[in-house]
């Protein structure tokens, strides 16, 4: 079976950016809005969430960098120069959201400092800003390094970290260091990359049966209990994620592009790939469902833009590296399901965030702050152009 072409891709990746262009090109001391309607009205009210401040930056840098352009450049600069504002301090700290009525929310996270690797990066390769940023930002992520070399979630006031780890700000971490490396050649960044998915796609993968669980304990031991009272948690949900077994196989990928490549890398993505979308599609009505159980059950039917994206993704990038005629199929459906059920036409291809099993808006919001601007959407699309 064949996948879908590179040109539909990279058109409907900018097709997605499209609908954020009019926003950019106003905005103000303020930046971005981080609340919009599914109706396209913008809600202003002037939360900044440092998870969407560095996402549109992503977005626009990553924009440049493939098309070229004063627009785009003009837009990843006015981008990454709100984030240095609002979010990135001169110690390495973050303004986690900023708020324009109270005082602001300065929790320190490795979630936070990822994105600001990523974002500084992108800046870096935009030409929009200095190698001095991504020192800076790399700077405020090893504050996060624990013993074993993988990152603790959270520094406290005294600067010591919670008990909790989470294989989440890990995963975002690798994206991160993996865009260092190709922005500036750090090949340490590249290493610990390459070596942080090690330890989590092989080592403590297997202490749930192959897939990465979401939570352990200080120890690095799998904790099955911890959210299982809030499930659905913007980021630590519990149970085993689809789109973040898909989303490691999109890693895995990546890193087999680069001088990091090892064996096991291509033949892990493909199975965690294939595994997943067996494990998680919706025979009934299509799509990706959102979490599963212990036993990869079904646990909650939702159906999230982000997991529909990233698993397209990791499966065209697996298609195109192995040759694996499952995952093909996997790609082609899943592109065609997105463009019938998530893609809104009329808002020139921005895409639907959470639908219900049966496909109905779960409420009326389009963009959330820190959970959604479409750098899922448009970054997993170039992501699979290789």
């Amino acid at each position: 079976m064949s996948i879908p072409s590179d040109t539909a891709v990279e058109s409907h990746a900018f097709d997605i950016l499209g609908y954020y262009e009019p926003l950019a090109a106003k905005a103000g001391a303020r930046g971005l809005p981080n609340t919009i309607l599914d109706n396209g009205k913008v809600t202003c009210d002037g939360t900044r969430h440092l998870v969407s401040s560095t996402r549109y930056a992503v977005n626009f840098a990553r924009a440049y960098a493939r098309k070229g352009g004063a627009k785009y450049r003009g837009f990843a600069r006015a981008a990454w120069e709100f984030v240095e504002k609002t979010h990135l301090h001169s110690d390495g700290s973050m303004t986690w959201v900023a708020y324009p009525d109270k005082a602001d929310d300065k929790s320190q996270k490795t979630y936070g400092a990822a994105f600001l690797v990523l974002s500084s990066s992108w800046a870096f390769r935009a030409g929009v800003t200095g190698a001095d940023s991504v020192e800076l930002a790399l700077r405020g992520l090893d504050r996060f390094e624990d013993a074993t070399g993988l990152l603790a979630d959270d520094l406290d006031a005294d600067g010591k970290f919670s008990s909790y780890r989470g294989q989440n700000c890990n995963m975002h971490t690798v994206e991160a260091l993996l865009a260092c490396w190709h922005a500036t050649g750090d090949r340490h960044s590249l290493d610990r990359a390459a070596r942080t998915a090690r330890k989590f796609c092989l080592e403590l993968a297997s202490q749930a049966g192959g897939w990465i669980w979401e939570h352990f304990d200080a120890d690095w031991r799998v904790d099955f209990e911890f959210h299982k009272d809030n499930p659905r948690d913007l980021y630590r949900p519990w149970g085993f994620q689809v789109g973040h077994q898909t989303e490691w196989a999109k890693l895995l990928c990546q890193l087999s592009l680069t001088p990091a490549k090892e064996a096991w890398m291509l033949p892990v993505a493909r199975d965690l790939l294939v595994s997943s979308c067996r494990a998680g599609w919706d025979t009934e009505h299509g799509g990706l469902f959102y979490g599963l159980k212990q036993d990869r059950s079904l646990f909650d039917d939702e159906k999230h833009f982000w997991v529909q994206a990233e698993s397209f993704a990791a499966a065209q990038l697996v298609a195109k590296l192995t040759g694996c005629a499952e995952s093909a199929e996997w790609a082609t459906k899943l592109w065609n399901y997105s463009q019938d059920k998530f893609v809104i036409k009329a808002l020139g291809g921005v895409w639907r965030r959470v639908l219900t099993r049966d496909h109905k808006p779960t409420d009326g919001t389009l963009i959330v702050p820190g959970g959604k601007v479409d750098y899922h959407t448009f970054g997993a699309c170039l992501d699979t152009l290789i």
